[in-house]
């Protein structure tokens, strides 16, 4: 899903000339309505689930809840608060974005 929306962000920065030109010309309001994408069902964290890494391996099972819902871990003996816009759903289980690296940077 990334690489689409970078493969966008490219195509867009590409026609941005191309806009800029078109944008000097004077043109007539036109409205538009464009139905907006629908949005993605909430993510449902529970404690004692498990997190994983992209790479598969084991991040630290939740131990409890932020205010804002994402998920505090122990990882590596530290507790680490995972954000909640690196977390997804595959296969069914619990997958940060986030590397070992970015984990450690993190840990209180």
């Amino acid at each position: 899903m990334k690489k689409f929306a970078f493969i966008g962000l490219l195509a867009l920065a590409a026609a941005a000339p191309a806009f800029a030109q078109e944008a000097a010309a004077p043109v007539e309001a036109t409205v538009v309505t464009v139905a907006s994408a629908p949005q993605a069902a909430p993510l449902t964290i529970e404690r004692r689930e498990m997190v994983l890494a992209a790479s598969g391996a084991r991040v630290g099972d939740v131990i409890s809840l932020n205010a804002d819902g994402s998920p505090r871990v122990i990882f590596e003996q530290k507790v680490v608060s995972i954000p909640l816009s690196t977390l997804s759903r595959t296969d069914g289980r619990l997958v940060t974005s986030l590397s070992f690296r970015e984990l450690r940077a993190m840990q209180n």
